[in-house]
């Protein structure tokens, strides 16, 4: 069909709804990839990944940041499960 937009679900952050993925990755995982080359150990999840000058993961980074949003704390003792 002409014009039809095929919505799907970035790998990484798991967003949904996202119409147009590089390589599996909507736009902003792909920058975090691009931006960030360190891989390591996510000080939140434990995930190992590309990680950030705070030693956290992009879904890591979303999530402390919703919960600063809400007004939780977003101090974190140990790993949280953000991947099945």
């Amino acid at each position: 069909m002409v014009g039809t937009v095929v919505v799907r679900q970035c790998a990484r952050c798991l967003d949904w709804g996202v119409p147009r993925l590089r390589e599996g990755l909507c736009w902003s995982c792909s920058n975090w990839l691009k931006h960030r080359p360190t891989r390591a150990s996510c000080a939140r999840c434990r995930r190992i990944g590309h990680v950030d000058g705070d030693g956290l993961c992009r879904p890591c980074v979303i999530a402390t940041g919703e919960d600063i949003q809400s007004g939780d704390n977003a101090a974190f003792p140990g790993g949280a499960q953000l991947h099945l």
